[in-house]
């Protein structure tokens, strides 16, 4: 599917080994305009430093922060802040982390290029549908479920296209009736061998 904005999804090692249910490996399969990059540190990363020196882009991180741009905030305030910071017409290029709240965390402590980098965010009010995954918390959102939430506020805001709003959830809900499937033929073919003891 195509973007006016481009995705960069750094993924932790981790979650590169997490290969049955990687949700950032998803996205980037939906979206025509992205990249993944594995690793821990990212300051010296020759593609991901060709990026952020592409003058074609303005660079964001999506990561919660005090002052991050909160893409569906409606208070004036919010709204003034928004405008100026697209205000470049610059399609963005949106570095993600791909791991877990604590792992992500410890990537950003370690990527000092990346934690320069202006922030964008949405409010936490969209409940997570990953139902073969433990969250942390209920608001807290997968790799693919993040991405999809930025491309639909981005369109609200006029900053993007995003032509095929159902793809990516739809393969997030694919993706976990397989792995459910999956784990219930296990569970039987177990039961039946027990069951022959």
């Amino acid at each position: 599917m195509p973007t006016r904005s481009k995705f960069v999804i750094l993924m932790h090692p981790k979650e590169f080994k997490r290969e049955k249910a990687n949700t950032g490996r998803l996205a980037s399969l939906c979206l025509q305009n992205s990249e993944i990059h594995m690793g821990l540190c990212f300051d010296e990363h020759q593609r991901v430093g060709q990026l952020l020196a592409d003058s074609c882009y303005k660079p964001v991180l999506l990561y919660p922060g005090v002052d991050a741009i909160v893409l569906d905030r409606q208070d004036p305030t919010s709204v003034q802040h928004r405008s100026m910071f697209f205000e470049t017409g610059k399609p963005l290029l949106i570095f993600v982390l791909d791991a877990t709240w604590s792992c992500a965390s410890s990537m950003l402590r370690r990527n000092s290029r990346l934690g320069c980098l202006p922030r964008i965010t949405f409010s936490a009010d969209q409940k997570s549908r990953y139902t073969i995954k433990k969250q942390p918390a209920d608001y807290c959102l997968s790799t693919l479920e993040a991405c999809h939430q930025v491309l639909l506020l981005l369109e609200l805001n006029g900053q993007d296209i995003y032509p095929d709003k159902n793809l990516m959830i739809e393969v997030f809900d694919r993706m976990q009736n397989y792995q459910i499937l999956r784990e219930n033929k296990n569970t039987i073919a177990r039961a039946a061998i027990n069951s022959n003891y």
